[in-house]
């Protein structure tokens, strides 16, 4: 599949076999359609979303071994914006029960510590980035 750059003056559709390219600009990421097709959307969403407000970064979430590479390539392609990751985690709806931050689960060791430690670093690197930026 081919993922393009597209104008928000375009005709919207559903299929990823129906993708419309108004500019010139491409990445082929291979054989992965609904994959590259969730990347286009997201694709088309920053492109209108930068219309409104240029400052933006990007948070890849629920991501498997091998997604971020392709995801950050494929952004990188279009945009100068940072990219960060969220692996995914069966732990994650954890925080919900408890009513506990990912870092407050971390810190209550154990299992908690261990399933929640990669998770936690990476939000610590999203705020960090947002409070040097005044976000």
């Amino acid at each position: 599949m081919i993922l393009k750059k597209r104008s928000i003056l375009r005709i919207h559709s559903q299929a990823p076999e129906n993708l419309i390219d108004l500019n010139n600009l491409s990445l082929n990421l291979g054989d992965t359609p609904f994959i590259s097709w969730c990347i286009q959307v997201t694709i088309d969403t920053i492109t209108e979303l930068l219309e409104l407000n240029r400052n933006l970064i990007i948070i890849a979430n629920k991501t498997k071994p091998g997604d971020m590479e392709n995801i950050r390539a494929a952004i990188k392609q279009f945009f100068d914006l940072p990219v960060f990751e969220i692996k995914q985690s069966k732990s994650l709806p954890n925080i919900f029960k408890e009513k506990k931050s990912v870092r407050a689960m971390v810190s209550d060791g154990g299992l908690k510590k261990y399933h929640f430690s990669v998770v936690a670093d990476q939000f610590d690197l999203i705020i960090e980035y947002m409070k040097e930026r005044g976000s």
